[in-house]
């Protein structure tokens, strides 16, 4: 029996081996270039994402300057007009009154005053005036407020000036120039009494019993010791003010003291 052998496999022709050497490479070009169109764009969707970014910082940062310029702009116009830069300098509180004897209703009354036109930016409100009133005072004198100052009170105090001419009706005495005309009229200055001394006391009674200011000059003379008006009874009529004639006065005390002292 004849055996057939096939005839052997005949290797691929050169065309064959090149065009699938092409095909591959044509894969991997088109495989590169694929990759690199992912590439383009994902680098321009990167950068369309950059430019949206610092679009969105350049408005924040526009609207941040924009707010500051306006509150710069308002501290300086509104902000100066609505309140003050600064507060006025804190002047001395005033000893609390409780009897009216020290310190004086009057010269308490004077210090409260002060303080309400001095340091008026100090306080809010008149509640605040009020408060600061009542703090300013202690034993009888609070006492006399209390019951008008409670939140409770029908008759409550509106302001710090009810309060105080709630406290004037009590401490002032209503007889009060009546008695200092009569205390006035019998002062007379005493011999070896410094002028000074005396005159303190004369314009002090003079302020309480309202003595028109043409009457001091005279006054002054008529209350002083004959020794003084001795020396100055030539000179009156040139010395024809009251402050001309308390000068002329204090001059001549002092030298009238300088003497005395060298005779002795």
């Amino acid at each position: 029996m004849d055996t057939q052998i096939d005839p052997p496999l005949e290797p691929e022709s050169g065309d064959d081996l090149e065009d699938a050497d092409v095909a591959q490479l044509r894969e991997q070009i088109r495989t590169l270039s694929q990759g690199r169109k992912d590439d383009q764009e994902t680098l321009k969707l990167i950068l369309e994402q950059l430019a949206t970014l610092a679009a969105a910082q350049g408005a924040q940062q526009n609207t941040i300057r924009s707010i500051r310029s306006i509150e710069r702009d308002d501290t300086s116009t509104t902000g100066s007009q609505d309140r003050p830069l600064k507060y006025s300098k804190k002047q001395p509180d005033p000893a609390p009154l409780s009897n009216g004897v020290d310190p004086t209703f009057e010269s308490w009354k004077l210090q409260i005053q002060g303080k309400f036109r001095v340091n008026a930016d100090h306080f809010e409100d008149e509640e605040a005036k009020m408060l600061y009133l009542f703090n300013r005072t202690t034993g009888d004198a609070q006492k006399h407020l209390q019951p008008r100052y409670d939140n409770e009170s029908q008759v409550r105090f509106t302001t710090a000036q009810e309060m105080i001419q709630h406290l004037a009706a009590i401490y002032v005495n209503p007889n009060k120039v009546r008695d200092a005309r009569y205390d006035y009229n019998r002062l007379m200055m005493k011999p070896g009494q410094p002028f000074v001394e005396f005159q303190t006391q004369f314009l002090h009674l003079a302020g309480e019993a309202q003595t028109p200011a043409e009457n001091l000059r005279l006054d002054l003379y008529d209350k002083l010791t004959t020794q003084m008006q001795e020396k100055l009874a030539v000179h009156l009529r040139t010395l024809d003010s009251f402050a001309e004639l308390s000068a002329c006065c204090l001059s001549l005390d002092s030298e009238l003291r300088r003497i005395a002292t060298q005779l002795d």
